[in-house]
């Protein structure tokens, strides 16, 4: 499918019922790690680099300080994040981000590392689609906890941006990055 008419079926496509619930499980997992070192690292508009961590069911953001050390500013029951509503710059934003991500050759590599890992049960374009939709998803819900905390009820222009940032910082840290560094 041409990059083009992937973003606009990302972008007019209606979501499930339960993808709240998807979205929630799959940040939490993904977010479930022990060590810092490994933590997914959020550079704020403050210039504050911030963690989020789950552990013993609670969402954890916390700000790095010099030397390594962290402040935990925020604590949340995982089910105070929604997925929230995104206005028509928010769409836009989302959308730009994933044309972007679609155009990295290292995002490719990283679909085609799911796809091995899930023995090829499907074909490379599928699991490619479904990788892109997760990452949306990620990034979306990843704006959504950046909006809680910051008390926002909507994703706006900016807060998209956010999300995006959020989320890249940590997609670049992809399992197959060193591919082509």
């Amino acid at each position: 499918m041409p990059i083009q008419k992937l973003a606009t079926v990302l972008e007019t496509t209606e979501e499930p019922e339960d993808l709240d619930d998807v979205a929630l499980e799959g940040n939490c997992e993904a977010l479930d790690l022990e060590s810092v070192a490994w933590l997914p690292v959020y550079s704020a508009p403050d210039f504050t680099w911030n963690l989020m961590q789950y552990t013993d069911g609670k969402l954890l953001w916390m700000r790095l300080e010099e030397g390594g050390k962290t402040e935990t500013l925020h604590t949340l029951e995982p089910r105070e994040v929604h997925l929230m509503e995104r206005d028509q710059d928010a769409l836009a934003t989302f959308g730009s981000y994933a044309r972007t991500l679609a155009m990295r050759d290292h995002f490719a590599c990283y679909a085609a590392e799911v796809c091995a890992e899930q023995e090829f049960s499907d074909d490379l374009m599928t699991v490619y689609a479904g990788v892109l939709g997760t990452a949306m998803l990620d990034m979306w819900w990843r704006a959504s906890l950046i909006g809680t905390i910051t008390g926002k009820t909507k994703i706006d222009g900016a807060l998209a941006r956010e999300g995006v940032i959020s989320y890249d910082m940590d997609c670049l840290d992809a399992p197959t990055i060193g591919a082509f560094i």
